[in-house]
């Protein structure tokens, strides 16, 4: 008989790139578009199927993989350099550069295209000239242009991706003030951390999600719990395994809590081990999607757009179509994007942090 399996640390397997982590990206920012094409196709009311069985829509889901990869990967990235200027520099280049295209190109390119107003009255409507800026600070988003899209079954958002980016970089500045503090090397530190981070969520969810700066909270509760489980799992990477056990019993307690107030706590853990799980499960087998690239974050910022034209060229379309032909045009943007904007922007690292 075959000496069992022993599960491996965290520790054991965090060695660079040897991972899944662009591979699970993509698939995630690819599943994505697939859950916007409903409401998009259909309308904002229209769910698809996965958000009947678990409550929460594939999209969602998505975004929480997102969130708990970055948690891991922000933190290891903040532990082991410790520079709060390099830090601020690599997050920067990594989410403006490409925005500021995307934003650039919905303005000039896809709003003149499509806007029912006149080249220009479109170019002086306070609108237009508010969208680029507005959009940059993240924390003020405008979804629509004068005259775009405002037949479409959606309405006229034409980028509804866009909400999560304040909450990464909220996330981001946490890990920051974090890891400055010692949070990270110190276990009574994290334990307080997490404390104040427990406080939070049990006072967003007495507050509920009624009002502007209460949506926002709630919002930032949801994301962020993946998010904290990310950076929790790299804190405990010398304790914790990557165990099927370990990942059945959440996968176990998640189903069992269903309704419950616990649900959105136990499922969001269980999302979070299981990406990581994946992460580092069968590396060698998918080591060839290492060699591409990551065209995760521009898969996720162009395809909104692009399914809000598609279905503006094509009325009456149905979700299925809509992905079919949305996934390879927002790839092929998302490819440019890479090697044009985001891997030079993310070189500048080396030379200016030098």
């Amino acid at each position: 008989m075959s000496a069992p399996t022993i599960p491996r640390r965290v520790a054991d397997v965090d060695d660079g790139r040897n991972n899944n982590f662009d591979l699970i990206r993509i698939i995630a920012a690819a599943c994505v578009l697939v859950s916007h094409s409903f409401p998009i196709a259909i309308g904002s009311g229209a769910g698809e199927p996965l958000a009947q069985w678990t409550g929460y829509s594939l999209g969602f889901i998505s975004v929480g993989v997102f969130f708990a990869i970055s948690g891991y990967l922000i933190t290891r990235s903040f532990d082991r350099r410790n520079d709060v200027r390099i830090f601020l520099l690599s997050r920067c280049l990594r989410i403006f550069p490409g925005l500021l295209f995307v934003l650039l190109a919905t303005v000039i390119i896809l709003g003149m295209v499509v806007t029912e107003f006149s080249w220009t009255a479109f170019l002086s409507d306070s609108r237009s000239l508010a969208y680029v800026p507005r959009n940059l600070s993240l924390y003020a988003l405008q979804y629509d242009l004068p005259g775009v899209f405002e037949e479409n079954p959606f309405g006229p958002a034409i980028n509804g991706s866009l909400w999560t980016l304040r909450h990464e970089v909220t996330c981001y500045l946490g890990v920051m003030f974090c890891g400055m503090l010692g949070f990270f090397r110190q276990r009574i530190l994290f334990a307080f951390g997490l404390i104040l981070y427990a406080i939070f969520y049990i006072v967003s969810l007495i507050l509920g999600d009624e009002g502007g700066l209460l949506f926002f909270l709630s919002q930032l509760r949801l994301l962020s719990l993946f998010f904290v489980f990310g950076v929790a799992i790299y804190v405990f990477r010398n304790e914790l395994h990557l165990d099927v056990r370990i990942l059945t019993g959440l996968l176990v307690s998640a189903f069992l809590s269903f309704g419950t107030i616990f649900y959105e706590l136990l499922f969001a853990t269980f999302v979070s081990y299981a990406t990581i799980y994946v992460s580092y499960w069968a590396v060698d087998y998918f080591k060839f999607y290492r060699r591409v690239g990551d065209y995760s974050y521009g898969l996720y910022i162009y395809a909104f757009p692009l399914q809000q034209l598609i279905t503006w060229l094509v009325p009456g379309i149905s979700p299925f179509h809509l992905t079919l032909f949305a996934l390879p045009a927002a790839l092929t943007c998302a490819i440019f994007s890479w090697h044009l904007i985001e891997r030079p922007s993310l070189s500048l690292v080396r030379q200016w942090g030098s």
